[in-house]
């Protein structure tokens, strides 16, 4: 309730404001609901429960010259497809980067990962299949090591400071 009616003033205010034709607004959330103890004890009976920290989480754009349909299925697209839908949304050049995710709005694939506490999770329509640790001779799916391996070694060049090129002021001159 009290999420609501502060959220409900700021949206007000948004819309009489003058930011309202030239603003994109992006209401999301990092993670859903933390699987605590009480949560666990609540929803272990259910059916579709899986012990795994991830789920569905609220993506609404607000694109004041894009025409963006009421509702879009995402297919499965996770946190790491954030970033290249937010600069799909901006219209920039699609170029070579370091994201290893895919708009949502140009995604062909029907599985998506996510990626924490050591697991790599990949969604799809049967269900979320999960991943601890790298182990060639584990005998886990071919796939998911692959990616598994990659997004260990994205995170090493990113500890590194080796995945982003630094930008010079010579870089920077025309």
């Amino acid at each position: 309730y009290n999420f609501d009616q502060a959220f409900g003033r700021f949206w007000d205010y948004f819309l009489q404001s003058g930011l309202r034709d030239n603003t994109v607004v992006i209401f999301t959330s990092d993670h859903a609901h933390f699987q605590g103890k009480d949560f666990r004890e609540l929803v272990k009976g259910e059916e579709d429960y899986q012990p795994y920290f991830v789920d569905r989480i609220p993506l609404l754009i607000y694109h004041p010259y894009v025409d963006l349909p009421e509702s879009f299925d995402a297919r499965h697209a996770s946190s790491i497809d954030f970033a290249p839908t937010v600069a799909h949304l901006m219209q920039l050049e699609n170029r070579p980067n370091a994201f290893t995710g895919r708009s949502i709005f140009d995604r062909e694939a029907e599985e998506s990962l996510a990626f924490g506490d050591g697991n790599l999770y990949l969604m799809g329509a049967n269900g979320i299949r999960a991943q601890s640790g790298y182990d060639e001779t584990s005998g886990a799916d071919e796939q998911m090591n692959q990616m598994y391996k990659l997004i260990q070694n994205i995170h090493a060049l990113e500890s590194q400071g080796r995945i982003w090129q630094a930008v010079t002021e010579e870089a920077e001159s025309p």
